[in-house]
């Protein structure tokens, strides 16, 4: 490590663990190593950023070269290599995992590579619907091990979930689609129970699939069974959940699924939504609104009004609440300044009544059949084919509806 560290600070040899050092939550070094098994790392090399003293980087450079480059060839000690089936076709999501640390996947090639610490190390190989393999390895300072990994096909049943709708909005009811479970090609017909598993601080208020049975495990846990048959491949379920208004960490979901013979389990990641911050002022008198967020729970926004007026059910309604997605007509005795913190929608649902709706989205979009919106210069309501964002418009639809926001 750098001499003048090593010598001179209270670090251990110039090095010190940066839990250790001072606490930081939420960083993308954390993301890296659970979700993706990379290792992101932070290097200070002096306790200021800018410097004028002439030849400084200079300095840094030759103080820490040496630590640079045992880094870099360290990153090339481990194992990389390539996991396919019998007949040479790669397998995608395979798990590798070693005795410590968190385990990494193959990409849709079915490559891999880790970086490990030197000495014997056993990897184990796993992925849906195949016979889990293990392989010990000799790693060697600043050698990669070159691995080609065959997984023989397991007659067994598979969860292979994936939330397929766009990103939670924290404190707002989601709609999250689970597909892919199922048997695999060769052994149909098996009895199985699936259970979903929510973060404990979210509630799981609705469940729909073709189960058999469903019940309810606990407040943010369902199960479903599947009687012989029941369960075919690419089964889908519907759930309805609600996470608190916080967005300090990302969802991580669990599906186990159960059957005679043994047990698979995933996690996945479910991404929040993002948090934007919208201002502006409205004039006196009457306005059209429409809010291009949905508002946070908790947010510190600030509105000049109490109380605003939408389009529902063929009569307006007056409710202290905004609606992202629809427009709302205010009335102020005086022009003033607003501020409205928020999630941009990310395919959250609304519901549109059969006949005139007047509506709005956070981006451009093409109206079919055509619109009516508000001419800010004639103040008259004139046809177009497409509505720009967080412009209200009235859209007359032959039926009820339920719309996407994006």
């Amino acid at each position: 490590s750098n001499p003048h560290i090593r010598l001179d600070s209270p670090f251990s040899g110039g090095i010190i663990n940066g839990s250790e050092w001072y606490r930081c939550d939420g960083e993308q070094q954390d993301w890296q190593y659970v979700f993706t098994g990379t290792l992101g790392i932070t290097a200070e090399l002096w306790e200021e950023y800018e410097s004028a003293e002439t030849g400084f980087l200079d300095q840094l450079w030759e103080q820490n070269r040496k630590a640079f480059l045992s880094w870099l060839k360290s990153a090339c000690t481990g194992v990389a290599g390539y996991v396919c089936t019998p007949d040479g076709q790669p397998v995608r999501n395979a798990q590798i995992s070693v005795a410590k640390g968190i385990p990494i996947y193959t990409d849709d090639q079915g490559v891999f590579q880790r970086t490990l610490t030197i000495g014997k190390q056993t990897l184990t190989v796993s992925a849906p619907g195949f016979v889990t393999a293990t392989q010990t390895v000799t790693v060697r300072q600043g050698e990669s091990v070159a691995l080609e990994l065959v997984l023989e096909p397991e007659e067994s049943l598979q969860v292979v979930a994936t939330a397929a709708e766009g990103r939670w909005i924290p404190g707002y009811e989601n709609h999250l689609t689970i597909w892919g479970i199922g048997t695999s090609d060769n052994l149909p017909g098996q009895a199985a129970i699936v259970t979903l598993e929510l973060p404990s601080n979210w509630t799981l208020t609705a469940v729909e699939g073709h189960a058999t049975a469903m019940r309810r495990e606990s407040a943010f846990s369902w199960s479903l069974l599947y009687v012989d048959g029941t369960l075919q491949s690419g089964e889908t379920v519907q759930c309805t959940v609600t996470p608190p208004d916080d967005a300090s960490a990302d969802a991580v979901l669990a599906l186990e699924l159960n059957w005679r013979d043994g047990v698979s389990r995933q996690r996945w990641q479910w991404l929040h939504g993002e948090s934007r911050t919208m201002e502006g002022t409205l004039p006196s008198g009457w306005s059209l609104f429409c809010p291009g967020l949905l508002p946070r729970r908790n947010g510190d926004s600030s509105v000049p009004w109490n109380y605003n007026w939408v389009w529902r059910n063929g009569v307006w309604q007056m409710t202290e609440t905004l609606e992202a997605g629809r427009g709302h007509f205010v009335h102020l005795a005086q022009a003033k300044a607003w501020r409205l913190t928020g999630w941009v929608p990310a395919a959250q649902r609304l519901f549109c009544d059969g006949g005139w709706n007047l509506l709005g989205t956070t981006s451009s979009h093409a109206a079919n059949p055509p619109a009516w919106v508000l001419d800010d210069e004639s103040a008259a309501w004139i046809k177009t084919d497409v509505v720009a964002p967080c412009q209200p418009a009235w859209h007359f639809l032959a039926a009820p509806e339920t719309r996407l926001l994006e």
